[in-house]
């Protein structure tokens, strides 16, 4: 996935593309791997959604994105050692600030951050969902989720390529590169569509309450 764009003459599409394809392959093998150990916290976005629909208690949370953050900083030194330089870029991490704003970079991100938070929470985080879906149909779905939006991001406007999602990635990225400016988008985009999502998970659960009978009805 790094410097993808400029190997290909077709532009963002086909990197996107191959992007997309490869998060619905690689994440539910992940997913199923890591379940059984951390409940396949592998992502700091899902790790504070979970927190903030009160699923997950502080000092897990607090745990999981410490570790997080600490596999995306090996894996961008690992990263800089294979390409053996700073310069590269990955995408979803890289933003070119003379053709999109960092308010432009935070209303997508934040959206689609958004996007993925709901999607994974109805199809295999909300532990009513089990006997909808099961243990094995719940994280494919979580996979395809990624993979959509990564593919539609990924080409959605020229300097931007694609959403983060995973605010280690990105910063384990730079620590392999360098820290850009707008690395906050990362991290804020993510925390404020967790907050908001949590608040509509408890106010408005996704779910419907039984009906309770009415007393006139019954007696009339």
């Amino acid at each position: 996935m790094v410097a993808l764009r400029s190997t290909f003459a077709t532009g963002a599409l086909v990197p996107s593309l191959l992007g997309g394809l490869t998060a619905i392959l690689v994440l539910p093998l992940f997913i199923f791997a890591t379940g059984p150990v951390s409940g396949a916290h592998l992502n700091p976005t899902i790790t504070i959604a979970t927190f903030f629909g009160r699923l997950a208690t502080l000092p897990r949370c607090i745990l999981y994105i410490g570790f997080q953050t600490f596999g995306g900083a090996m894996a961008g030194l690992l990263l800089r050692a294979s390409f053996d330089t700073r310069f590269f870029i990955v995408p979803g991490c890289y933003i070119d600030t003379r053709k999109v704003s960092a308010g432009s970079a935070f209303a997508i991100e934040f959206t689609t951050d958004f996007a993925l938070i709901f999607l994974s929470f109805g199809v295999g985080l909300d532990p009513r969902q089990r006997s909808v879906f099961g243990p094995a149909l719940g994280p494919i779905f979580v996979g395809i989720v990624l993979g959509m939006c990564t593919f539609v991001t990924g080409f959605s406007r020229i300097g931007y390529t694609g959403f983060s999602g995973n605010p280690a990635r990105c910063f384990g990225a730079m620590v392999g590169s360098h820290f850009a400016s707008y690395h906050w988008i990362h991290w804020i985009a993510p925390l404020s569509a967790s907050i908001i999502h949590g608040m509509l998970y408890h106010f408005i659960p996704p779910y419907s309450r039984k009906r309770t009978p009415d007393v006139s009805t019954e007696t009339s």
